[in-house]
């Protein structure tokens, strides 16, 4: 794993109190992947209610969802991206299981960079699921950061 990018999450209006499968990803078969940080928030709303932001593992990406294409972080790197990312999958991932979770404000967007111990790492041929149940009817964007 030495190739970093970021997956940007572009703005959308989410619905109070539907879940949502923010970015789905996948890792090709017999390589890892890591999701090392992210940032995620919504525009001013004066009644802001936080909502949920979930990091989950599942059976499935989920299909035909708004494809997601990694970009470097070393604006040089010209390596591929073997990983696979969507983004509001129509066909939802199966079998997901919550790992962590985060609440995150409307108005306040959150970051976090972790360090290689607080990794998330996908195994080869395993999925990542971000979910948001937002409490409020708002627009939302983020990124996220992986490595491969």
């Amino acid at each position: 794993m030495n190739l970093r990018g970021v997956i940007n999450i572009p703005s959308a209006s989410l619905n109070s109190g539907t879940t949502y499968n923010i970015l789905c990803g996948a890792a090709p078969a017999h390589q890892q992947i890591a999701i090392t940080g992210f940032s995620f928030g919504g525009t001013f709303n004066a009644a802001a209610t936080p909502g949920l932001l979930q990091f989950c593992t599942s059976a499935s990406q989920g299909t035909s969802g708004t494809t997601f294409t990694p970009l470097p972080l070393v604006q040089q790197d010209t390596t591929t991206f073997q990983s696979t990312w969507i983004g509001t999958p129509s066909g939802a991932p199966s079998t997901i299981v919550a790992l962590d979770s985060r609440v995150v404000n409307p108005q306040l967007s959150i970051t976090e960079l972790w360090g290689a111990n607080d990794w998330y790492v996908i195994k080869g041929g395993g999925f990542f699921v971000v979910q948001f149940t937002p409490q409020q009817t708002t627009n939302y964007a983020g990124w996220f950061r992986i490595l491969e």
